[in-house]
Order: structure tokens, then C-alpha cells, then sequence
């Protein structure tokens, strides 16, 4: 009886050792996973444009006389602001706003307001359709997941201000937020 009393409490024992071990490797995981270390670099991969004027297609224009916004979501002028603001490197002549996650399109409105021969202000509005595949990686449970993007070279808009848009670099990664330099679309207007 002491026999089977000793080893019972040996398997006791060992299986004490086993659900600690397991509480610590869970505990471990649990710890590295929610790191913040991966959350450093911006988790939006974000769409760069740049604005031409459509005359003299070596000038970039500046991104003041235009508004844009997200068709079919909600205005998407304080999101890109708040990415410009958050990456001083960009300038007044481009413009950083966001592809949607979990659609192969994203279509924007810009209406555009310039001052025609006998000084009217006129306000014309333009749509740009942005087809886009979406790859997701999970970083992790606190940050989510990054989307990058690759852009259809073909564009869809209409002429009314826009004379052309193309597509300059096909690939928005989180990456491009470092550089200011890097423009995905570039747009030229006819009356600027």
C-alpha cells in the first residue's frame, strides 16, 4: 500500500511539473507575442500621389486646390492629413491616402477648384479607380495585420480636370513611407 501511495504521489508530482512547464511556455509565448517591437513601422502601406500640370507635364503642382475623398466610405482627408503629418519628409505636392484592406478597388473623388480666364472660381470634379491585389501578413495579436498593395498599371478615370493618370511604382509597401521621393500615381491636370 505504501508502494502504490509513493508512486501515486510521484505521478502527482510529475504532472504538477508538466502543467508548470506548460503555464511558463504559455506564459513565454504570450509575453513575446504581444511585444510591441513589430509595431514600430506603420501598419498602413500608403498610396503616394503626385500631381502634374498637364501643359508642361515636368511640373508638379501643389496639392492645395484639390479635396479628396473616398467614394462609398467616409472622407479620407483627415486620415491622409494625419499620415502627413505623421511623415514630415512628404510635401505640399503629394497627396498620402489609404487603398481599402479587403476590396481589389478603391475609387476616390477629387474635385479640383481653379479660377477660369475671367477669375471665376470653378469647381470640377474628377473620379480615379484604383485596382489593387492585397496580401496580408499577420505581424501579430497587438498589431494586427500589415496589407500591401500591388497596383493594376491599367487606371480608370474620368477627363474632366484629369488629362492623365499613370501608374508610376506598382508596389505600396510600408517601406515607401520612408521615402518621399517614391510616388506611386501620377496625376496631371488640364486647368492648373
Amino acid at each position: 500500500m505504501n508502494h502504490f501511495l509513493f508512486n501515486n504521489n510521484r505521478i502527482r508530482s510529475k504532472k504538477k511539473r508538466e502543467r508548470g512547464f506548460l503555464f511558463f511556455l504559455l506564459g513565454l509565448l504570450f509575453f513575446i507575442s504581444c511585444s510591441d517591437h513589430h509595431c514600430k513601422e506603420p501598419m498602413v502601406s500608403p498610396l503616394v500621389l503626385g500631381f502634374y500640370s498637364g501643359l508642361d507635364t515636368s511640373v508638379q503642382i501643389p496639392r492645395d486646390f484639390l479635396e479628396i475623398t473616398a467614394v462609398g466610405t467616409d472622407s479620407i482627408n483627415s486620415f491622409a492629413d494625419s499620415i502627413f503629418n505623421e511623415f514630415p519628409g512628404y510635401d505640399a505636392k503629394v497627396r498620402v491616402l489609404s487603398l481599402k484592406n479587403f476590396n481589389d478597388s478603391t475609387n476616390f473623388l477629387f474635385i479640383s477648384t481653379y479660377n477660369n480666364e475671367s477669375g471665376e472660381s470653378i469647381r470640377v470634379k474628377d473620379t480615379l479607380t484604383v485596382k489593387h491585389t492585397n496580401t496580408q501578413e499577420f505581424i501579430s495579436a497587438e498589431c494586427g495585420c500589415l496589407t500591401t498593395f500591388r497596383l493594376d498599371t491599367t487606371l480608370l478615370y474620368t477627363r474632366h480636370n484629369i488629362t492623365e493618370a499613370i501608374v508610376f511604382n506598382q508596389y505600396v509597401t510600408s517601406s515607401i513611407v520612408n521615402n518621399p521621393d517614391e510616388k506611386h500615381i501620377k496625376i496631371f491636370f488640364k486647368n492648373y
